[in-house]
């Protein structure tokens, strides 16, 4: 479960080396012998721990877990309604999480998401409505303009490195909403500006 899980990511952490050693054996070993309960978890404790730095922490180790065969056949073999309900609570973890920083990692974990998400063979994405949540969430403004700017930071990291998702259309639309973002960020937020301009450019370059 996830207290179990979040026991082992502090032990993980921990400043005695033979602890953290210990942790890691049987980290790796519980990884072998059960991945799909193992990788559960560990988005169990990103998507609804209490503690952010267990919750980066955790959602290192799935980017990496995710990069690699292994965490690809799990998110293959999950069903189609659980890899949609991940998508969705991902989403609102990322307005709902405290800091930058866990912010700034769930980001990053729904760009890789989101490209293990298409299909390149097929051009088929089942994550067609990301990119239109990201844009309703960058003119968010009910805190201090901070979900905005991951939000913006989102979308300059898909522009760069998922740039299928984009079609001609959809980066007209974002021209225009980044234009009206640097022009006005919520709340004034100048990390919001700067990424939407960072956004503007990544999305200019696809679309040459």
């Amino acid at each position: 479960d996830r207290a179990t899980m979040e026991a082992i990511l502090r032990a993980l952490s921990s400043n005695n080396n033979e602890e953290r050693n210990l942790a890691e054996k049987s980290f790796n070993d519980a990884l072998a012998n059960d991945l799909r309960g193992i990788m559960n978890q560990l988005m169990q404790v990103v998507l609804a721990g209490q503690d952010e730095n267990l919750c980066e922490h955790a959602s290192v180790i799935c980017r990496g877990q995710l990069t690699k065969s292994s965490g690809r056949e799990w998110w293959a073999n999950l069903a189609p309604g659980e890899r949609q309900n991940l998508r969705s609570v991902i989403l609102e973890r990322l307005r709902s999480a405290g800091s930058m920083r866990l912010k700034k990692a769930v980001s990053e974990l729904i760009v890789l998401l989101s490209e293990m998400s298409f299909d390149e063979d097929s051009s088929e994405d089942e994550w067609p409505s990301l990119l239109e949540d990201l844009a309703r969430i960058s003119t968010f403004d009910g805190d201090d303009g901070s979900v905005a700017a991951v939000a913006l930071l989102t979308i300059n990291q898909l522009a760069s490195e998922c740039t299928q998702k984009f079609t001609a259309d959809s980066m007209l639309n974002f021209q225009n909403l980044l234009c009206n973002i640097m022009a006005n960020p919520p709340k004034g937020n100048s990390l919001a500006r700067l990424n939407a301009s960072l956004a503007m450019a990544s999305i200019i370059q696809v679309a040459e």
